[in-house]
């Protein structure tokens, strides 16, 4: 146990009656003084400069987490997409993507349609794709049953058959009828169009356009049709290719087709589709 040494340099006397006091009670006759030593606290900067080690760590683990789920995330996913894979508690509105099929199952949501001499569209579940043959002179299509507010994004992924070069993907919007709609489209020679189709006439905005990004025949090319309620884009690949002003509407809808500008019939593959918010 340590102990404390008073220092006196005097004895004390008798006749004090602080002594009498102080030793009548217990204490010690005087008391101790201060010690020639000061004792102070360790200096606050040594603690702080512990902190900024810690705080530095933190902010390299940081980003070599980033740099990581960089590499891992697909390049198309988006960081609003790639943050709601971690909101697992989000509800289900919450999700940018709004549907979605790779027609590995057949869910009934494309009806089969058979028509001689102008159209057969149907689900090949065995080999994931959907598949529409169409004839001459015909647009054959499908509406999707999603409609929603603005912005929205059409996403499919399709191949013109090798066999049939002058087919046609069609990706349609606006798409409320057969009676008005835009139709944005590749053929399998690598070129793309846009047209307006009301009340039964078709009227070209952009006439069959060569583009090196988009893919021929045989191989599949990934497109995308965006709409924010006042423009319409249309792109392949991730390059754009075209950009039209509409008029403002407070829901948008869409729909997928083929044609073909030759005088055989054609066939398309589609490989998947997805509508999602941008």
């Amino acid at each position: 146990m340590a102990s404390i040494h008073a220092q006196q340099t005097d004895p004390p006397s008798g006749d004090d009656p602080s002594f009498n006091k102080r030793t009548s009670i217990g204490l010690s006759p005087r008391r101790p003084t201060a010690p020639e030593t000061v004792q102070r606290p360790p200096e606050a900067g040594g603690r702080i400069s512990g902190w900024w080690l810690v705080f530095w760590l933190c902010v390299l683990l940081l980003t070599v987490g980033a740099l990581v789920l960089v590499r891992i995330l697909p390049a198309e996913l988006s960081w609003r997409d790639a943050l709601t894979l971690f909101d697992r508690g989000a509800p289900a509105v919450h999700s940018a993507e709004r549907f979605f099929t790779d027609f590995t199952i057949d869910d009934e949501a494309f009806a089969q349609y058979i028509k001689p001499g102008v159209a057969s569209m149907q689900v090949l579940p065995s080999a994931g794709l959907y598949r529409i043959d169409v004839w001459p002179d015909y647009l054959a299509w499908t509406r999707i049953a999603v409609v929603e507010n603005p912005p929205l994004r059409l996403e499919v992924a399709a191949i013109v058959d090798m066999q049939t070069p002058n087919g046609q993907v069609a990706l349609l919007g606006r798409f409320e009828d057969e009676k008005r709609f835009y139709l944005f489209s590749v053929d399998g020679r690598g070129r793309f169009t846009v047209a307006l189709h009301q009340d039964g006439v078709e009227t070209t905005l952009r006439p069959p356009t060569p583009l090196s990004a988009i893919q021929p025949a045989g191989f599949v090319n990934r497109l995308s049709l965006e709409d924010d309620g006042a423009s319409l884009r249309f792109l392949a690949n991730g390059v754009l290719l075209d950009r039209i002003e509409v008029e403002p509407v407070s829901t948008v809808s869409f729909g997928i087709g083929a044609s073909t500008d030759g005088s055989d019939p054609a066939a398309i593959l589609i490989d998947s589709i997805r509508i999602r918010k941008p």
